[in-house]
């Protein structure tokens, strides 16, 4: 359904769903929350712990072992991270205008625009800001 392609061109690299921010990273924070709220992680275990015990993970995190480091650069680990996107959808189509700045539950950056998704498969709801939304082709 998606491509990595269709990611390539989003403003903020440094968070962009497929791009990574530097090689040393493996996994950027955005990838990272969105992996955690989505149902398909729940069946790669180590990946879940992983996930949930390093804010971004990187080749230190995981104290340089081999076997995780060729998982988080093979194609599999794009497949769970395509699988993981396509479990969400538009709650609420209209950006809401927040009183004061909240987080992007995603990418972590302020925001005072806000909109909800679904996880179709978990019923987790997000706020997230608008460019994150617009990876997901929710706008």
């Amino acid at each position: 359904m998606y491509s990595t392609e269709d990611y390539k061109n989003i403003d903020d690299s440094t968070d962009c769903i497929f791009e990574r921010s530097n090689q040393q990273l493996l996994v950027n924070r955005t990838q990272r929350n969105l992996l955690i709220k989505s149902e398909v992680t729940k069946s790669y275990e180590f990946l879940y712990n992983i996930l949930l015990e390093n804010e971004v993970v990187d080749y230190d995190s995981l104290h340089i072992n081999n076997e995780y480091i060729k998982f988080f650069s093979s194609e599999t680990f794009y497949i769970i991270l395509k699988n993981a996107i396509s479990e969400w959808v538009t709650y609420n189509k209209n950006a809401q205008k927040m009183n004061e700045r909240i987080r992007c539950e995603l990418c972590g950056y302020p925001i005072f625009y806000a909109c909800t998704i679904l996880n179709i498969k978990n019923a987790n709801i997000l706020r997230v800001g608008r460019s994150c939304a617009s990876v997901f082709r929710l706008l």
